[in-house]
């Protein structure tokens, strides 16, 4: 509870939810300033627009949706032609869509996540292999009213993980830890200080969790540079959990934590 990351993390939220405050503040000022300044122009009043205020209205919104959905298609577009060129330049297999059994493969390992995963990154097909997606995913469990987390997605599937027999979570710890069950009690360490294990299998968790595993992750937590990611090892594969890169560049750092946790496996 101690770590820096739950303080960051805590503080980060109160910071959120002040400047959201502040910006509603802000736009209600703005709106009130403006409009009581335009509601008294003689625009309002005209015949012509008291005539066709209902038709403008209705045409201005549709005008707005459309633009809307072009801006959003083209921004995929973009998207979907910067993953493609890096992955071209690495070497890598591309793809817009997820081979059904590798998206499954996802799935079951992940298996309390709605996850939607698209541009698929082949990176190794020796004796492991290793895809990279982007992808968007929630809790099952959360509402309705709960809107998706939007990042990156690393799976790697290799006979180390084979004898996994349930899911293992490993996540950085903050506040939200209050919301989480099936939390495992790995012991006073600098480790079980920084990161927060879940499974419904206790017994597997502190078997597949080993101190090589531990190492790794205290050593990318050390790392300046290495953003927040969530392990899940399960059954013959591991998904790794990213937020969003800004630059495509930032991929082989996720990529070689998910070589490094399969090599520390056993």
């Amino acid at each position: 509870m101690g770590s820096s990351h739950y303080w960051t993390s805590l503080w980060g939220l109160l910071l959120f939810i002040f400047m959201g405050l502040f910006c509603l503040m802000a736009v209600g000022a703005v709106i009130g300033f403006f409009s009581d300044r335009l509601g008294v122009l003689p625009l309002w009043h005209s015949p012509l627009w008291l005539r066709y205020k209902t038709l403008i209205i209705v045409f201005g919104v549709i005008i707005g949706l459309v633009a809307l959905v072009a801006l959003i298609r083209y921004q995929g577009l973009r998207e979907e032609q910067r993953a493609r060129e890096y992955a071209e330049k690495q070497g890598w297999g591309f793809s817009r869509e997820v081979p059904q059994e590798i998206g499954a493969a996802v799935k079951n390992i992940v298996n309390d996540l709605d996850i939607d995963l698209h541009y698929t990154r082949t990176v190794e097909t020796a004796s492991r292999h290793i895809w990279l997606f982007d992808c968007s995913y929630r809790n099952k469990e959360a509402s309705a009213r709960k809107s998706y987390t939007y990042g990156i997605a690393c799976l790697i599937r290799s006979h180390r993980f084979q004898s996994v027999e349930a899911p293992v979570t490993i996540e950085f710890r903050d506040w939200t830890e209050i919301m989480s069950s099936d939390k495992v009690d790995m012991g006073k360490s600098p480790f079980g200080e920084k990161f927060l294990v879940l499974s419904r299998d206790a017994e597997t968790a502190r078997r597949v969790v080993n101190e090589s595993i531990q190492s790794v992750m205290l050593q990318y937590l050390a790392d300046e540079d290495g953003g927040r990611v969530s392990v899940t090892l399960g059954n013959r594969g591991a998904v790794l959990l990213a937020g969003r890169v800004t630059e495509q560049e930032q991929l082989p750092e996720l990529i070689e934590l998910a070589r490094r946790i399969e090599e520390a496996a056993r």
